[in-house]
């Protein structure tokens, strides 16, 4: 998921500097391709800039609709998986730099468990607090996710308290994302390794 605006960044999240010297959109997709054949990228209509450094063998998937947020992206991700036959969307946002694959594996795991509900990753020091946006999302959620891009209120977070779900507590600092530049300081060009 790449598609926001991170206007409180100043500037698209996607292209900054991971601290392996790749992009946070490239670092996110590693994370992601052990578990699935199949991986794609959410961006909104008019991120050119990122759409240039997806991966070729990375589907890029772009809003249809504009201004829809988290949700549009959702909905393009369970299309892409309902027509690849796949049992769901394992979403993740760019911006989480320190989210690995490891923690990954465990949503995984309780989507694996429990295959017709949402596993979605929660703090395990507050488990309370979904995070909708790690998080595997049935391809039988599609007609809802379909109608909540289309409504006025489109909170992942509040369809997720619905709906079935599994939580799935992972280490609070692999969850933090950066929204404002004090959240990361990039790497200088000599700081990665060469």
């Amino acid at each position: 998921m790449a598609g926001g605006r991170s206007s409180r960044m100043g500037r698209c999240k996607a292209l900054l500097t991971h601290t392996d010297g790749t992009t946070f959109l490239h670092q996110a997709i590693e994370q992601v391709r052990p578990l699935s054949e199949v991986v794609a990228c959410a961006i909104a209509q008019d991120q050119q800039d990122v759409a240039q450094i997806i991966p070729a063998d990375v589907t890029t998937l772009r809003d249809q609709c504009d201004q829809r947020g988290p949700a549009e992206g959702l909905l393009r991700a369970l299309e892409f998986a309902a027509s690849h036959a796949c049992v769901g969307a394992f979403v993740i946002p760019v911006d989480v730099p320190a989210l690995g694959t490891s923690e990954l594996q465990l949503v995984q795991q309780s989507f694996e468990c429990f295959p017709n509900d949402v596993s979605c990753a929660v703090s395990d020091n507050s488990p309370d607090r979904l995070e909708p946006l790690i998080a595997i999302y049935p391809t039988g959620l599609l007609p809802s996710i379909a109608a909540l891009a289309k409504s006025d209120n489109r909170s992942l977070y509040r369809f997720i308290k619905k709906h079935s779900h599994h939580r799935v507590p992972l280490p609070p600092h692999t969850l933090k994302n950066v929204n404002h530049p004090d959240d990361w300081n990039e790497p200088s060009p000599h700081d990665s390794k060469s």
